[in-house]
């Protein structure tokens, strides 16, 4: 006899590809549409998650990050719920930037944030410290949410894309 044990359970999923990303630019909280490919990207993951029991679809309001989750939302006839918390890192200057103009205006900083410090402050950016108490605050809520509205027995949630998942489905073409 098998025992289910009741819970939260999140499948986190980065979004797909943005024009940003194919122009090889850094985003943080800049604002960029998926790419042609991205679109792609979301489509076929939607597709691999169709048979999944998804209760929530969960996303940052940054257009990636939201149109990834509206086509992963469509097959389960769900509509994304945005919460703010879950941009992506705050890169502040360095958003919308390539890496060499970053190294070329700021070399000792971007040195410090390759180093994996996490007290590293991109340039009117926040820190990765902040960052991920800032994401796993959210996480949180969005766990006690759930969890009080009886949605997640053995549910996923789409926080915002599964790096692998996609890595996967991107080898397989």
């Amino acid at each position: 006899m098998s025992r289910v044990v009741a819970g939260t359970s999140f499948l986190l999923i980065r979004h797909a590809q943005s024009q940003l990303n194919a122009e090889g630019r850094w985003q943080g909280w800049t604002d960029a549409p998926l790419s042609a490919e991205g679109r792609c990207q979301a489509r076929a993951l939607a597709e691999a998650l169709a048979r999944e029991p998804l209760a929530a679809v969960v996303a940052s309001p940054l257009a990636r990050a939201l149109e990834t989750a509206r086509l992963l939302a469509a097959p389960h006839g769900l509509t994304p719920e945005l919460e703010p918390d879950l941009r992506e890192l705050d890169l502040g200057a360095w958003g919308g930037l390539t890496r060499s103009e970053i190294a070329g205006r700021w070399p000792e900083a971007l040195a410090r944030f390759d180093s994996g410090d996490p007290d590293a402050r991109p340039e009117g950016g926040e820190t990765r410290r902040e960052f991920g108490w800032r994401v796993g605050r959210a996480a949180a809520g969005l766990a006690r949410t759930y969890a009080k509205l009886g949605r997640y027995p053995e549910s996923f949630a789409h926080l915002a894309r599964a790096a692998q998942m996609n890595r996967e489905l991107e080898t397989k073409r």
